[in-house]
């Protein structure tokens, strides 16, 4: 029964250890891989409640989210996001190891510009949601920026799936498959609607989903996001064509920080 199983998930999380974590992810995959969201959302929380260090992405991918991302920036952007109509150095040459970059220090007043060096940075997930702060991953500080991430999935063969990202005001997203456009979003402040009650709790994000056609063997994706003024973040996960579930057939990495020493 539903009822008794979220009351078991939620002692889980309460008593569970960090040796257990292996067997734990083993036995509520088919959960996080299924179709009832409250058991999924769940099973997630009940698991990062004793995930051992660096392992969250363990779980996001167990979702159909992407746990492992190769991401550079920042490139310029403006209030008006002239910067995301701007073709920088990725989308020119996206196997470079470095980019040149100018960046403006955009805080206090501040307007002088200096050159910026630029290389693929590998990053997990921060949460069970598969989100990545990309404001955070830049090495100065950002207001408006553009950056670029990018990831691999495996398909044992030609399929059909649904790639749900998350809309946020004041940002903007890209998403190239295999060198192909599927997705080009941006949302502009108060687009996303939401009551008086709901903005107050945190910035509005609203999920889509677009469908799109996997080759057989590996696929790369390319995300081009920018922030204008939002809360820039990023999350995709990988559905079944018409299901509310994550794609069978597919293979994403968890990303797992080096151990010290």
């Amino acid at each position: 029964e539903k009822r008794i199983l979220l009351a078991a998930l939620g002692l889980l999380g309460e008593r569970g250890v960090v040796e257990e974590f292996d067997r734990a992810l083993e036995l509520l995959t088919p959960i996080l891989s299924g179709t009832e969201d409250e058991l999924r959302k769940s099973a997630a929380e009940a698991l990062s409640g004793f995930c051992p260090s660096g392992r969250i992405g363990a779980i996001a991918v167990a979702q159909g989210y992407v746990g492992s991302w190769k991401v550079v920036g920042p490139f310029a952007n403006d209030r008006s996001n002239l910067g995301f109509g701007t073709a920088y150095g990725p989308e020119e040459d996206g196997e470079a190891e470095n980019y040149k970059a100018t960046y403006r220090w955009e805080f206090g007043g501040g307007k002088d510009e200096r050159e910026l060096d630029l290389g693929w940075n590998e990053t997990g997930p921060e949460d069970v949601r598969g989100e990545v702060h990309l404001a955070a991953l830049m090495p100065v500080p950002v207001k408006y920026a553009v950056a670029y991430a990018r990831f691999e999935i495996r398909s044992d063969a030609e399929r059909k799936v649904r790639i749900q990202l998350v809309l946020r005001e004041e940002t903007a997203q890209r998403i190239w498959l295999n060198g192909e456009e599927v997705a080009d979003y941006a949302v502009q402040r108060n687009e996303l609607g939401g009551s008086i009650e709901e903005r107050r709790l945190g910035p509005i994000s609203r999920p889509r989903t677009v469908g799109v056609q996997l080759a057989e063997g590996m696929n790369r994706l390319v995300v081009k996001s920018s922030t204008f003024g939002g809360d820039w973040r990023i999350s995709l996960r990988i559905l079944d064509e018409k299901k509310n579930r994550m794609a069978d057939g597919i293979v994403l990495r968890s990303f797992e920080p080096p151990k010290e020493g």
